[in-house]
């Protein structure tokens, strides 16, 4: 099994990191490889490195634990070398992946982790709101520029705007299949333009290209 939990590493490492892997997190946990590094980026040494590590028999624990903890510093070669150990981890092993955001992944890489928001809690959608929601996503996959600038222009608002972004996400996200990538692709562009927004962008604009990218 290989996870990708988006949020904020200590917190995971408190709460999400016990129940998948059975025991709390420590430094020192002997079945536990730590993929980590002060460096800018962690390239496909690393990944082979902790292919080789993984493989290897639990020596204390049922299960031997890979955790890149700062998984945004992966390359893009490093995802690809990371592909097999996703989808066919070695038995008795578990690939954690931590990271802020999903900016920083490739569709191939999201499509073999189990994802795991853990920030989204704080918001709860309404019955009305789940459909609103849905209604959007859809108008957004068919790129349906009439509707899709009519919403646009009712949340040009900034506040309101963050808000209606963060309902999609949560929307699309309580969707999400593991092999859908246009899912994915589309959690994706909302999180580009949650961040866009963030910037103090054009708000209208910003949502208006949600349905013409």
């Amino acid at each position: 099994m290989s996870l990708l939990v988006v949020g904020d590493k200590d917190k995971i490492l408190a709460a999400v990191f016990p129940k998948y892997a059975g025991r709390p997190f420590t430094q020192n946990d002997p079945d536990l490889i730590i993929l980590d590094s002060a460096d800018l980026n962690l390239g496909v040494d690393n990944i082979r490195e902790l292919k080789h590590q993984i493989s290897l028999k639990p020596s204390l624990y049922p299960l031997k634990i890979g955790l890149i903890s700062q998984a945004q510093k992966l390359t893009v070669a490093a995802q690809n070398a990371l592909l097999k150990p996703l989808e066919e981890p070695p038995e008795n092993s578990l690939v954690i992946l931590i990271s802020p955001n999903l900016d920083f992944f490739l569709p191939t890489v999201l499509s073999r982790c189990q994802i795991i928001f853990t920030e989204s809690k704080t918001l709860t959608l309404s019955d009305p709101e789940k459909r609103e929601a849905g209604d959007i996503l859809e108008l957004i996959k068919t790129r349906n520029i009439t509707g899709g600038f009519l919403w646009a222009k009712k949340n040009s608002d900034r506040k309101t705007a963050l808000l209606a972004i963060d309902r999609l996400i949560i929307s699309a996200h309580q969707c999400l299949l593991q092999e859908d990538l246009l899912q994915i692709a589309l959690i994706q562009d909302l999180l580009k333009a949650k961040k866009y927004l963030s910037a103090n962008t054009n708000v209208r604009l910003t949502l208006e290209n949600l349905f013409l990218s």
